[in-house]
């Protein structure tokens, strides 16, 4: 089909023919394909057209499809969504933006590379060289883009002229950049800036073995990513990502992977700072306590000293109620009760433990307040969080380098604050805490069988997302990282190190 414009005719494949369009029509959306002027039978190719003049071809199509829309920008493309977005914000819902150049130089004779597209004979070996050089990486083929509309060429360059200020921001529309991580022609910088400058605007995925030109190089991984991020974007209103409302949900949920997990917890091998701390007879309450075992274990250490577990997930609790009571641990007990609102008198408890539940908390400054006010004068608390803003994996495994942004991205809206860890001495000081230290320790995996188990519980989580309908997951995606998980468990040089960050504070007095 055509939309006609007062200077221009723009071919649009409502269908969707492109590979992309293909699996984003398979996904559930309506998708289509614009061609700019003087591509794929779009007219109205002349000199001194801008971005803003592509911008508004674009803005046409959306209106006649019935808009707004998420918009998918490739190289010259994503500089005209990104105008777009800027000059007609209502007609934009999020943005992608793959190959996000213009700003950082290319790494690259960029120069001398064009001269070769543009004027070598198409199958010259010089001409394919060049083009491996300034659009893909060193392992993929070329030839995909032997064929180029050069005709246009010159009215792209000159629009790329276009100044900054009228399109690098993209508006205030929320995008996604997919950066080929060998991109020598808009070199990764691009995208680091717009993340650095734009924050939680913009979710950054790095695509290993891709370049500039990223879709036929990986065109599995590239739509999948968009897939994953389009369906959170179609399915999150405003207003939900806005709330400050503690939320009652655990992110991760507790499908039958992660409750094994929680299970096989220890105080030992988790919160030793915290246990160490503890005398017998001390009064304890064990904040998030899920099935109990880490609650159990402090039992131990303060017998016959009282220990209460509250979590606000009825099921864990009876799991941890009936884990006390096969091991006859009869200091302990468990309730249902919410972390923002404890029932328990002022100064009920000489210290309070809190494993992994802040970092689950839209306002964890609340939960240490409410704890605070449960601890006795000179009571002290403990807190332990996982920070994700340090993990080793080795070997890098590409799909789960890739997908991992987008994977903090959904647990964030679902309340995770996967990087809270570091903050924990300023919240603890905040709360009224004083004496405040701050340590940490790590969750490594580094034998085989460890390796194993750790994969198939990150395969099982993700399976399990998937096999849920969770908006914005989108399940093939998820198929995908299960099985990398499986083939990085078996790999003989595997390591995984997330870090632990721990803090201790004291209440004033006593």
């Amino acid at each position: 089909m055509q939309i006609t414009t007062s200077d221009a005719a723009i071919a649009v494949d409502a269908q969707g023919s492109a590979d992309l369009a293909a699996r984003l029509g398979d996904a559930g959306f309506r998708a289509a394909v614009i061609s700019p002027r003087g591509v794929g039978g779009s007219s109205g190719l002349r000199a001194g057209l801008d971005l803003h003049d592509y911008a508004r071809d674009v803005a046409h199509v959306i209106e006649a499809l019935g808009g707004p829309a998420h918009l998918v920008g490739h190289a010259f493309g994503n500089r005209v969504v990104r105008c777009l977005a800027r000059d007609r914000p209502e007609l934009v819902r999020s943005l992608v933006l793959l190959g996000a150049g213009g700003l950082v130089p290319p790494a690259c004779d960029a120069p001398a590379i064009w001269r070769q597209v543009i004027t070598g004979e198409r199958t010259d070996p010089a001409r394919i060289a060049a083009i491996q050089e300034g659009f893909f990486a060193a392992a993929s083929d070329p030839t995909p883009w032997l064929d180029w509309a050069l005709e246009a060429l010159g009215s792209h360059a000159e629009a790329a002229g276009t100044p900054l200020a009228a399109w690098w921001d993209g508006g205030s529309a929320p995008m996604l950049v997919v950066q080929g991580r060998e991109d020598r022609m808009a070199p990764p910088e691009n995208a680091l800036d717009l993340r650095t400058r734009f924050g939680d605007r913009v979710q950054l995925a790095e695509v290993p073995g891709a370049g500039h030109a990223l879709l036929p190089e990986q065109p599995q991984l590239v739509a999948a990513l968009i897939v994953h991020y389009l369906a959170a974007q179609g399915r999150v209103e405003p207003a939900e990502r806005a709330t400050s409302e503690p939320s009652p949900r655990y992110a991760l949920g507790y499908s039958a992977p992660m409750v094994r997990y929680l299970a096989g917890r220890s105080a030992a091998s988790r919160a030793r700072f915290f246990l160490d701390r503890l005398d017998r007879g001390m009064r304890v309450i064990d904040c998030g306590c899920g099935p109990g075992t880490m609650t159990l274990d402090l039992a131990a250490s303060v017998a016959p000293g009282p220990v209460i577990g509250i979590d606000i997930e009825a099921s864990q609790v009876a799991r941890a109620g009936e884990l006390a009571a096969q091991r006859g641990i009869g200091n302990v007990r468990f309730q249902v009760a919410s972390v923002h609102a404890l029932p328990f008198a002022d100064g009920s408890f000489d210290a309070a433990f809190l494993h992994t539940l802040l970092m689950h908390l839209a306002d964890p400054l609340s939960a240490l307040r409410e704890a605070y006010r449960v601890l006795a004068p000179g009571g002290f608390i403990g807190v332990v969080d996982g920070d994700w803003g340090c993990d080793v994996h080795a070997p890098p495994v590409p799909v789960l380098e890739a997908t991992r942004p987008l994977t903090e991205q959904l647990l964030q809206r679902r309340g995770m604050q996967t990087r809270l860890g570091r903050r924990h001495r300023a919240l603890l000081r905040e709360a009224g805490f004083v004496d405040v230290v701050g340590s940490a320790s790590v969750e490594a995996y580094g034998s085989p069988d460890a390796n194993r188990e750790f994969a198939e519980f990150n395969a099982g989580m993700a399976e399990a997302a998937g096999a849920a309908a969770n908006p914005g997951v989108d399940r093939e995606l998820t198929a995908r990282v299960a099985a990398a998980w499986r083939s990085w468990g078996e790999h003989p040089d595997g390591l995984f190190v997330r870090l632990r960050c721990e803090g201790l504070g004291r209440r004033p007095g006593g």
